[in-house]
């Protein structure tokens, strides 16, 4: 859910399209977040929170921390925590 979210987020603002589209003046832009919540049957928090532990895993866990994420052997809290500990050598 994580990676999905951060994959379907806009910068801030979304999309407005052109002058030339009919859109209402006071119509909300769509919010990512309460979308994929609403499909997935939880809260806006749950998909932004799930967004930072899945980025914190793909920019600073190790290979075999990641595969150990997707296989469901580690949990994604648990592996954003370790993936987010500095690395010694």
């Amino acid at each position: 859910m994580g990676r999905l979210y951060n994959a379907r987020k806009n910068s801030v603002g979304g999309d407005r399209g052109n002058q030339y589209v009919a859109k209402g003046q006071n119509d909300p832009l769509a919010n990512t977040a309460k979308t994929i919540a609403s499909d997935h049957g939880t809260s806006e928090k749950t998909v932004k929170r799930a967004g930072k532990q899945a980025e914190a895993i793909d920019t600073k866990a190790s290979p075999a921390l990641k595969e150990a994420v997707r296989n469901h052997d580690v949990p994604v809290s648990l592996g954003a925590k370790i993936g987010s500990f500095p690395v010694t050598d």
